[in-house]
């Protein structure tokens, strides 16, 4: 039926097909571990800062130093924000990279394809 050249490629396919699987499942567990640890270094930044501005707000005298205060907050979130997003873009590309060394058919990072056809 089968001759020993055929059981030789299909066992080599079989074999490409586990080192993909398995640069596939690492890939998929790092940047899970590295969106994890982004995740709660990002929650315990936001409780210190809101503890910080609690305590700031605690000793605030005039209104005119509020206004001072949320201004500056505001702009710290908004740079802890934009922080937080270009670490997660790193963490994106580097998966990306991960799973195009395995070979994983991939479209470009961040490229929104519109399918016409729903």
């Amino acid at each position: 039926m089968f001759n020993p050249e055929q059981y030789s490629q299909a066992q080599s396919l079989i074999e490409a097909h586990i080192r993909s699987f398995d640069t596939c499942a690492k890939a998929v567990l790092h940047s899970s571990a590295g969106l994890i640890d982004l995740q709660l270094d990002s929650v315990k930044n936001a409780m210190a800062s809101a503890t910080d501005v609690s305590h700031q707000m605690l000793s605030l005298n005039h209104p005119q130093d509020w206004l001072s205060l949320t201004a500056a907050q505001s702009q710290q979130a908004l740079d802890r924000a934009q922080a937080y997003g270009r670490h997660a873009a790193g963490i994106a590309k580097e998966a990306h990279a991960l799973l195009a060394q395995a070979g994983v058919p991939l479209p470009g990072l961040f490229n929104h394809h519109t399918d016409k056809s729903i």
